[in-house]
């Protein structure tokens, strides 16, 4: 219950490489924990700017160590909107998380994005990116 009461939405563009159809999808990522008055209001603030999150490439899930894994985790689920656009990110996150549970494989990604603040960085960061399924919705 708490949760929902400081529900926050990030939103994040997941760039797909070339040969992918679409090259592009439209994500909303909300972190898995509680944060801090400051870092919330900083996000609330900055809810409307997109970021970027490239896709660098795939690796057995099982070749991520632990110990690489910090920062604030998040789950990416597609956006609400109109319901064909809806339907059809969703059907396009729906055979990604797919395809990657099947192949036991996870995404690694690149943005200029501070993993512990979710803000802007001025360097890249990288992210791993594991597919994930919540009620009847695929998530990363």
């Amino acid at each position: 219950q708490i949760r929902c009461l400081v529900k926050l939405d990030v939103p994040l563009l997941l760039r797909l490489p070339p040969s992918a159809k679409p090259h592009q999808l439209l994500l909303m990522a909300t972190p898995m924990l509680l944060l801090p008055g400051r870092m919330q209001s900083q996000l609330t603030a900055a809810a409307c700017v997109i970021r970027d999150l490239e896709v660098i490439c795939r690796v057995p899930s099982g070749g991520i160590s632990c110990e690489l894994l910090y920062g604030i985790p998040m789950l990416a689920t597609s956006v609400g909107g109109g319901a064909e656009a809806q339907a059809s990110a969703s059907s396009v996150l729906a055979a990604l998380v797919s395809e990657l549970r099947l192949r036991r494989e996870t995404l690694v990604l690149a943005a200029g994005l501070s993993p512990m603040t979710l803000t802007s960085a001025q360097c890249a960061h990288f992210f791993a990116a594991f597919p994930a399924h919540l009620v009847g919705q695929p998530a990363l």
